[in-house]
């Protein structure tokens, strides 16, 4: 696992850990959980001083569910949160809470140890994400990824990037009234 400190405001540090990427599609369900499960765990023992966010996206729907269980299972071990990508609208927002509380009862019925007790935020890293009207009930935080945005903002060149970082935090400012976790997409800060 490769690792580097993610400071962002403040002394806050977090690992990002994409499910999506630590997923593999040629396991069924049940092993891809535990697979996920397992790597989550050692990623929090191993880095027990910071926190871990969990990004999962909705799609395909039994897949999210089931890392979410992990996440939730992980959690038991240490500082996790969870983090839903790719949620434009209301809509998508109330299905991220759905396969959260699905996941939970899904654990509580087969009698599991896990922390489904764990912060919820919507990641932002898409200018669409961004400027959608996002709801803030059943969700803590908005993670706003600046580097990536900055970098589709601006096509790569380094002298409009603090101007483009200003834009996306004014923006924020005005449209996310709860971030409160920056999580830079950076592949040396991700399990």
């Amino acid at each position: 696992m490769e690792h580097e400190e993610n400071k962002s405001d403040g002394d806050f540090s977090e690992i990002l850990a994409d499910c999506q990427k630590l997923w593999n599609p040629k396991n069924d369900i049940e092993i891809g959980e535990e697979k996920l499960y397992q790597t989550l765990r050692a990623a929090v023992e191993d880095f027990s001083e910071r926190s871990i966010a969990a990004l999962v996206r909705l799609e395909p729907k039994a897949e999210a569910e089931a890392q979410i269980k992990a996440i939730f299972r992980a959690a038991v071990y240490g500082d996790v949160s969870l983090l839903f990508g790719d949620i434009f609208t209301e809509n998508d927002a109330e299905v991220a809470k759905q396969c959260a509380q699905s996941a939970f009862r899904s654990l509580l019925e087969n009698e599991r140890e896990f922390n489904g007790f764990i912060p919820k935020g919507i990641f932002i890293d898409t200018p669409l994400a961004l400027l959608s009207e996002l709801p803030e009930q059943g969700f803590d935080f908005f993670c706003l990824d600046e580097k990536r945005l900055t970098s589709l903002f601006t096509g790569g060149i380094d002298a409009q990037e603090k101007e483009a970082s200003r834009l996306w935090k004014c923006i924020a400012e005005k449209n996310l009234k709860k971030i409160s976790k920056k999580v830079l997409t950076n592949p040396k800060n991700m399990v």
